[in-house]
């Protein structure tokens, strides 16, 4: 495996994804802990009314009874978007500008692999990272929730972490193709958490107002119409999948472009 460009960056990044499938399971078993003692709650109708109908509304909080109503109140509509795209914009970023910055980019210029092989190699392994988080979230969910009463249906629990996943590859791959093109991390990794948050804020102002756009937005069909309750959209995912693609095309444009010797 380490022959390979996508081997040896999943290699170089092992402690660091041991430490974020560990983190990220920890947090989920957390709240999933959390549950019986949120879904028992007297009076937990009211306690919810007393919320801002704002948050509500940005949030989706609907009732913490049930398995989904619960994991999309608290986790799957802030907290594992966030991980995902932390994940993501920070391994895109510095996909290859780390190299430029290293100034070991040379050394990896002079393999005999084409360029556009080393994007798609860098991009796979980042593919394979936000897997290895997904299928962690997955896995503690599916086998932690029935012990704690909280029930969601397997289907509905995939599609909702393959969403999660490809926001964060939509983001990560824009992040990719601006440090690609700059050769600069921190601007890949900063533009692209500025786009996400921008694109938050507009998701979260059209929740509140019911504007046309609030389903132009990539959070809109990453957690929008909550996956976790209703299923996952073909075409929602299919979105997210595109703007993933047109980013990664573009990163393999401008790497291919960049001149190295600057």
């Amino acid at each position: 495996m380490l022959r390979s460009l996508f081997g040896k960056t999943l290699h170089e990044r092992g402690k660091s994804l041991f430490w974020w499938c560990l983190g990220v399971g920890l947090t989920v078993i957390m709240f999933i802990a959390v549950y019986p003692s949120v879904a028992h709650m007297p009076n937990i109708d009211k306690f919810l009314e007393a919320y801002p109908e704002a948050m509500r509304k940005i949030f989706g909080i609907q009732d913490f009874g049930s398995g989904p109503g619960y994991l999309n109140s608290e986790m799957m509509s802030m907290v594992a978007p966030i991980i995902f795209l932390v994940f993501a914009i920070g391994f895109g970023g510095g996909a290859t500008s780390t190299e430029e910055e290293r100034k070991t980019i040379d050394l990896l210029a002079t393999l005999p692999i084409s360029r556009v092989r080393i994007v798609v190699e860098k991009a796979l392994a980042m593919l394979a990272g936000a897997l290895m988080i997904g299928i962690v979230m997955f896995a503690c969910v599916w086998l932690g929730g029935p012990l704690a009463g909280l029930h969601v249906s397997t289907a509905n629990l995939a599609g909702a972490m393959l969403s999660q996943v490809l926001l964060g590859l939509a983001f990560g791959y824009l992040a990719m193709a601006l440090g690609c093109l700059t050769g600069k991390r921190a601007f890949g990794v900063g533009a692209a958490s500025g786009v996400a948050v921008a694109c938050f804020v507009l998701y979260s102002l059209g929740t509140l107002t019911d504007a046309f756009y609030r389903k132009s937005t990539l959070f809109y069909q990453a957690v929008g119409y909550q996956p976790l309750s209703h299923g996952l959209d073909l075409s929602q995912a299919a979105i997210l999948a595109g703007f993933a693609a047109l980013a990664f095309v573009a990163a393999v444009v401008a790497f291919k472009r960049r001149d190295l010797a600057t």
